[in-house]
């Protein structure tokens, strides 16, 4: 039996961090990274163009926060797939709140 990897779009303005994400998710069995962006003008369109099954999203972004991408996002249409944030944030609140804010996108929280 095959099956596909999931594609895993990855939006994070670390260099280093993204990288060793991508390459991480290259590794697995499960996924396979798809694209990546580290602004939130470049995630916009990679999103909009890059059809993929899951999006690793940080919290902070160059150009705006995840807050203020996914509300663009969600106006503009644009369909989100399943969101993991992927965030070094001290404040969990934070990351918690973009959950209860975005519950039908947010999928799970990584710290």
């Amino acid at each position: 039996m095959s099956f596909r990897k999931l594609r895993a779009l990855v939006v994070e303005d670390e260099a280093p961090i993204r990288w060793e994400l991508v390459a991480a998710l290259n590794e697995t069995l499960e996924l396979e990274g798809a694209g990546e962006a580290d602004s939130a003008e470049d995630a916009f369109d990679l999103v909009k163009n890059s059809p993929a099954d899951v999006l690793f999203l940080d919290i902070k972004l160059i150009g705006g926060t995840a807050f203020q991408w996914l509300t663009l996002l969600k106006r503009e249409g644009v369909p989100v797939p399943p969101v993991v944030v992927n965030t070094g944030y001290r404040d969990f609140e934070y990351a918690q709140r973009l959950h209860n804010e975005f519950g039908g996108e947010v999928v799970a929280i990584l710290k």
